[in-house]
């Protein structure tokens, strides 16, 4: 049982790892996309949920559509380093915006 128990516990151990790097090889511009898809599917679960009302929502999309739009400009070039900190403080911005919108005392009401 020990000798079964030691190499499960490895590759346990470097599976972890892989998992660990395996976003870190993606690059800023695949980071930033991921980044404005997992926003736009937490607005529309809001939505849908109620947990967003109508005007909550319709200014975290301009605000969501604002950022894709720059990204899409910038993305047309290579994104320098100061786009992508850009970017990504923008994204952080309306991360915090979207966790305080969906989870404040307002709520649709259906």
């Amino acid at each position: 049982m020990k000798k079964l128990l030691l190499p499960l516990a490895a590759l346990v151990i470097v599976a972890l790892s892989l998992a660990w790097t395996v976003p870190a090889l993606a690059s800023p511009a695949e980071q930033i996309r991921d980044r404005i898809a997992n926003l736009q599917q937490r607005i529309d679960e809001g939505k849908l949920s109620g947990a967003l009302t109508p005007p909550e929502a319709k200014r975290l999309q301009r605000d969501l559509n604002s950022i894709r739009g720059t990204f899409e400009k910038a993305r047309k070039g290579a994104l320098t380093p100061r786009e992508i900190d850009v970017l990504n403080h923008r994204l952080d911005i309306l991360d915090k915006k979207v966790f305080k919108q969906k989870h404040d005392k307002q709520k649709r009401h259906p």
